[in-house]
């Protein structure tokens, strides 16, 4: 029986962005975020043009969630840094066979930038196959069987709470802080207060083929 003795829960790479990089991906957000289908709202707009830029959405539990804001980003010198961090990463504690970073709907390199309002809570959950309904065999849909590697980058730390729980473990917010776990750890986000009402993260995963 193979052992991996390096495996790690989680893995904590500080510094990773700085806070001038912080602040730029925060302001393009707050212009550009197009905020997730709430439920309790009559208002469906925003939801309906988020399903037409991405139509896998429809039927996905993730994006109906409240006060939630996200936006797209694309920019090739991130996009590699965070290759590189996750290549690193694994090939220290994991060897998974990965592929690329998670594509979205048009097919390109994706990182997600997220705002979070303050009532935004993350039931303890995996994002292996995570989705109620039977996943798309594409390593370009994001809840199927592909994804391999989470990373998570905070982008503020002025609020209290917020914390990333990983299994029985917890992370503190910090700025510029990345944090890799594997899609199948169990995970939670806590409500934030105080400070700024909102909480600012990237959010990307590393696919390849499935686990066997």
């Amino acid at each position: 029986m193979i052992m991996n003795e390096k495996f790690r829960w989680f893995v904590i790479e500080d510094n990773f962005l700085d806070k001038e990089e912080c602040g730029s991906l925060i302001k393009q957000i707050d212009e550009n975020g197009i905020r997730t289908h709430d439920d309790t709202s009559d208002d469906d707009s925003d939801f309906i043009h988020r399903r037409e830029v991405d139509p896998t959405i429809e039927n996905d539990p993730y994006y109906h969630k409240k006060n939630q804001w996200i936006d797209y980003f694309h920019e090739k010198s991130l996009i590699n840094r965070v290759w590189n961090l996750f290549q690193v990463v694994n090939n220290k504690h994991y060897n998974f066979q990965l592929e690329k970073i998670y594509h979205d709907s048009t097919n390109k390199d994706t990182i997600y930038i997220k705002k979070y309002g303050p009532e935004f809570t993350l039931k303890f959950h995996t994002d292996f196959c995570f989705s109620s309904y039977p996943p798309k065999q594409s390593l370009q849909h994001p809840c199927g069987s592909n994804l391999k590697l989470i990373m998570i980058v905070y982008l503020n730390d002025d609020f209290e709470g917020g914390e990333t729980h990983i299994m029985h473990y917890k992370v503190k917010p910090k700025i510029g802080r990345a944090v890799i776990c594997p899609s199948f750890a169990s995970h939670g986000v806590d409500k934030h207060w105080g400070g700024n009402d909102n909480r600012y993260a990237l959010n990307t995963w590393a696919i390849g083929n499935t686990f066997v």
